[in-house]
Order: structure tokens, then sequence, then C-alpha cells
């Protein structure tokens, strides 16, 4: 018997609630479907009910969607929580998305439901501790460098506001970057093409969604950079930036499509992401792993599976799938320390798994850590030695044009 992931629906209006339905009824076989009307039943059904998913309308009488979800996030976080809106904009700059990992926009076709539905859940069978899902499902953003998180508010507050300027200071931070890149991409403003770019989802999602993302108190934090002395948070995103810079230009040259090409940016991009959260969420047992790492006990990766049984990249894949992002780039976050994962058939988890590999290999920043080698017999085992060699040299010239 299939084990059935179980999603909750949460409207006021009975129409809606049947009319959701009649829609998911093709995926009764794989989806057991509950419907609450109000939050006051919903949080009796989640009482009584183990759910995957809960998907409740913004603006109802009484219990409003927010105060559900912020209901859920407190006592059932690792449940996955998303957002049904009539009115994306108005909702977004009054700040009424920030506890939820994702957003829908009504009305919402039953494709666009099955993908949001289908891919969150695709990121929540990562194998994960339920103690490590619950803290980073609680997760509605990151710590960002102050100076940077400084910079951006100075910006928004000038008449008018540059928002290349902007886009420009948010490519400095990694937290931002995440969110805004993921925001863009997500059914949320439904924009028809692939965003990977700072600068384009800056002028697609306009001033006022950008203030309030930015401005909203629960959007960001400080990052500590006493926490942990021997982390350092501009040296990961430098890295992270390389590495996104060198996948996409591998992947032109692979002859991926443009899609594709997107992906391996914006993986390379975040594929560190993980590291971030076990330094914020996790501080004290961070900084023992990474004076550990310098002691010579272990890698970064092996050490982190005996710290917390898992690793970064699973961690950062976890909390990006929840965020809306498309499997290709979560399955290369999730991959980019894993050689068997590698192949012709998995190409974009090949191609950012070496630009994080070539990366290291040609910017050493700190020589009391391990390097992680290049994986030679796998490559020749996969019939990849010759093009991993040429993808060495198209690296020089990338870190070279970056410089």
């Amino acid at each position: 018997m299939i084990d059935k992931r179980r999603i909750l629906f949460v409207d006021d209006e009975p129409m809606v609630l049947k009319g959701i339905r009649r829609m998911l009824s093709p995926r009764r076989r794989e989806w057991d479907v509950l419907f609450a009307e109000g939050g006051e039943k919903a949080l009796e059904m989640l009482e009584h009910n183990e759910i995957d998913v809960i998907i409740s309308d913004i603006r109802m009488p009484g219990m409003d969607g927010i105060t559900l979800l912020r209901k859920v996030q407190d006592r059932y976080p690792s449940v996955i929580r998303v957002t049904l809106t009539g009115q994306p904009h108005e909702d977004y700059a009054d700040g009424y998305v920030d506890c939820a990992h994702q957003s829908l926009v009504k009305p919402c076709d039953n494709g666009t439901l099955f993908k949001v539905i289908g891919e969150a859940l695709r990121a929540a069978d990562l194998r994960l501790e339920p103690r490590m899902k619950e803290v980073v499902s609680r997760i509605s953003s990151l710590p960002t460098l102050p100076k940077v998180y400084q910079s951006i508010l100075d910006e928004l507050h000038r008449e008018p506001v540059d928002l290349q300027a902007v886009a420009r200071l948010m490519r400095q931070d990694v937290g931002i970057c995440a969110k805004v890149l993921t925001l863009a991409n997500s059914q949320y403003f439904g924009f028809r093409e692939k965003i990977a770019e700072p600068e384009r989802a800056v002028v697609l999602l306009g001033t006022n969604v950008i203030k309030a993302m930015i401005l909203s108190i629960n959007v960001f934090s400080a990052y500590n950079a006493d926490g942990i002395p021997e982390f350092s948070l501009e040296q990961l995103w430098g890295h992270c930036q390389r590495t996104a810079c060198i996948a996409r230009a591998i992947a032109r040259t692979e002859g991926l499509d443009r899609q594709g090409q997107d992906h391996a940016f914006m993986a390379g991009l975040l594929h560190d992401l993980g590291k971030l959260i076990f330094c914020t969420e996790f501080t004290d047992d961070y900084r023992k792993l990474l004076q550990a790492v310098r002691s010579g006990k272990g890698t970064v990766t092996a050490l982190e599976r005996d710290y917390f049984g898992t690793t970064h990249a699973k961690v950062g894949a976890y909390l990006m799938g929840l965020w809306g992002m498309q499997s290709p780039a979560v399955d290369a976050i999730a991959d980019h320390h894993s050689t068997h994962m590698l192949g012709e058939d998995k190409m974009v988890r090949t191609i950012v798994f070496s630009a994080s590999i070539l990366d290291h290999k040609l910017v050493v920043l700190n020589h009391e850590y391990f390097r992680p080698e290049v994986p030679e017999s796998r490559f020749r085992e996969l019939g990849l030695e010759e093009r991993y060699a040429t993808w060495s040299e198209l690296a020089e010239t990338v870190l070279e044009d970056c410089s």
C-alpha cells in the first residue's frame, strides 16, 4: 500500500474548497487531501492528523491565513506552509507572506498546483533528521552582512530609488540573493522567464516589493561575525559567486539550453548556503567543527555528518526546495559533494560539482583547510576526463575575467 502524503487546504468559502477537491481528484492515489473551512478548524485537524503541506487562503474572517500559518510555524514547524491569495502584490507589500515557504495566486490552475506541491514534497524527501527539518523549516529568511544591508537601506531611502544600484549591492550577500531569486522565480508572481540574475529580478519585482522585502523586520537579521571567527561569510560568498560564473560558462560550452545554464548558475550561486544555516542556527557546534577541521581531524563534510547527521549540501537544498527552487538546481545543490551522482545524464549536478572543485583548486583562501580532490578515476569511468581538462582551462579564463 502506498504511503500517501497528506495535504490540508484551508479556505472560508466552501465552493473554493469544492473546486480544489475536484481539481485534485487525479492525485487521490498519491495524496490524501483534507479540507478545513477556516483557521480554527484547520488547527483542530492538525492536532489529530500528520500533515505534510498546508495551503491556506490569506484573507479569511475570524482567524486569517497569516495568523494560522504563524501558529503552524510555531507548533508544527516541519509542515510545509503555502499561502493562497488573490492580491499578491498588495499582500507582499503588507508583509503578509513572511511566514510561508511559498505562495500561490488565485485562480490557480491544476498544473501549477501540482508542480508547487510536488516540488515541495520532493525537497521534504531529502534525508534529514526530524530535528534538522524542524530547524530549517522555521527559517523564513537568512542573515545578511550588516554593512551590505545598511547600504541597501540607504539606496532604498533615496528618491528615486536606483534599482540597479540595489541589485549590485544584493550581489554582495548570499542571504539576500537567495531570497530575491527564489521569490522572483516563484509561482507567486508568475513570471514566464527563468530569472538567474539579481538585476533582472529587481527590475521585474519593482520598487514596492523590493522595499517590502528588505525593510520587513522579519526578513533579515544581522550576521554576527564574532560568533565564529573562523568562518568568513565574505569568503564563502566569493567562492559561491565564482562557482556560479564557472558553472554557467561550462554549461554554455556543453551546449545546455538557457534554462539549463540558469539552473547551473543558481545552484552554483547557492550551493554552500547550508553552511550559513549551520553557522547561524548551530553556532557553538559549528565553531567546534571548524576548529576540528583546522586540527586535521577530517573534512568539513565528513565532520558535518558526525556533528549533525547530514551535510550543508543537503540542508541548503532542503531550504531552497521549500522556498520553491526548481528540482534541477535543488539536486545540484544537494549533490555538489557526491561523486556517485555525477554523469552525462546528470549534467547540471556534474557541472556544479566540478565548478566548485575548480574554484577551490584555483583560489586558495585558507591553506589550513582540506581542499576537495578531483575524482580523476570517477571522471575517467564516466568518460569525462578530457572534458574536465577543458573545463579546468575554461575556469582559469573565467577567474581571470572576474579578477
